[in-house]
């Protein structure tokens, strides 16, 4: 059986799916006051020193994981296309 060699497409998809879970994980797991703030957290407000931010971002981390099944849905359609391609 002949070795596949990915293609980049599929190294990107791939890469990209475990960001996208990575992600996920953090958002799910992380209070929103310690998310870094280019994951949406929110830094202290001096003007309300009361509010505490204590919610997680459930959503966006469900929509992580589901984004991550979707990169490697298309990593594995790329790869299937070329073994169709080849097979015949």
């Amino acid at each position: 059986m002949a070795r596949h060699r990915p293609k980049p497409l599929e190294i990107v998809l791939v890469i990209a799916a475990t960001a996208l879970v990575v992600v996920g994980i953090i958002l799910l797991t992380t209070e929103v006051r310690s998310l870094p703030t280019f994951l949406g957290g929110h830094a202290f407000n001096p003007k309300h020193p009361k509010l505490t931010y204590t919610r997680k971002y459930t959503k966006r981390g469900i929509a992580a994981f589901i984004l991550a099944g979707l990169a490697l849905l298309g990593a594995y359609y790329a790869s299937a296309t070329r073994r169709r391609h080849r097979s015949h």
